[in-house]
């Protein structure tokens, strides 16, 4: 293969390919697709790719390659899938290089230590999916200069009792998915999240949130998913029937001891709502029987 010189496109997905990536792939110089997804490949992911410069894909998800994400830029690329590998290790900073980045999917692998802030240079992208690794620190502040992002997926990384910033979604006019389930996030829902004009998805579940539920919840036009459940929530629910209604089953809000519904309006309430838990403000729970 090394000696395909002129060769743009090499996708050997799902055959079986056992050991490491050949460290002559990098003499392909001309690719501009290399996928490897759902082989056996083991060991590390060769330094010698950073000389493929035009690169524009690259899917080495679905093995099991070990070591760190090497130091390596590709201006041009599009596409960058290393999800579901052993990877350890940090994120590199070079990533931010890769500025025409539009998919970066480096999830469930073993990375750790904080998100690198030279990704705010990543202005065109849309999916950014870092779930499931070892990832920590503070929420990075850099984020919310990504306009251009649509989902924003970092569930299951252990952020060290991490409290978003107020801030933390100003300027992201265009997210559409939010999930952050299981991060260990603390303080407040901040406001700068009910603002995003296009959110449709936003799943908070399994953290240690306290508070009320901003209110501006209530007046979101797009939203039609929303996971609360398993914080440390209180105080009435902002929402009208109409909105639970609308949501239904994509609404959770169970295990959170605090909140309740603060009008007791006679059949405003299913069997559905009242198993979550909740009862009226200052009125004890409605029995079901």
């Amino acid at each position: 293969l090394s000696r395909l010189g002129s060769l743009q496109t090499l996708v050997l997905r799902e055959n079986g390919h056992v050991g490491p990536i050949p460290n002559d792939l990098g003499n392909l110089t001309r690719l501009r697709v290399l996928d490897l997804h759902e082989n056996n490949l083991n060991e590390s992911i060769p330094a010698s790719l950073g000389q493929i410069r035009g690169l524009r894909s690259l899917d080495l998800s679905g093995n099991r390659l070990t070591g760190q994400i090497p130091d390596i830029s590709f201006p041009g690329i599009n596409i960058m899938d290393l999800s579901q590998n052993l990877l350890g290790g940090p994120i590199p900073s070079s990533v931010g290089l890769c500025t025409s980045l539009v998919k970066m999917d480096f999830s469930r692998n073993r990375l750790s230590g904080p998100i690198p802030d030279p990704i705010v240079g990543l202005k065109d992208l849309v999916l950014m999916d870092l779930s499931f690794n070892r990832l920590a620190g503070p929420f990075p502040k850099s984020l919310k200069n990504l306009e251009s992002l649509q989902a924003l997926i970092l569930k299951g990384n252990p952020m060290a009792s991490t409290i978003l910033p107020e801030d933390s979604f100003d300027g992201m006019k265009n997210l559409l998915i939010l999930i952050l389930s299981n991060m260990n996030l603390q303080g407040p829902i901040p406001p700068s999240l009910t603002r995003l004009p296009k959110i449709r998805v936003v799943h908070l579940d399994g953290n240690n949130l306290n508070g009320s539920i901003p209110g501006s919840f209530r007046v979101s036009r797009s939203l039609s998913e929303l996971r609360l459940n398993d914080n440390q929530l209180s105080g009435p629910l902002p929402f009208d029937k109409d909105m639970m209604w609308k949501m239904g089953r994509k609404l959770r809000l169970y295990n959170n001891s605090g909140l309740c519904f603060k009008y007791p309006n006679d059949g405003d309430l299913t069997d559905d709502m009242m198993d979550w838990g909740i009862g009226y403000c200052g009125i004890p729970r409605p029995s079901l029987g």
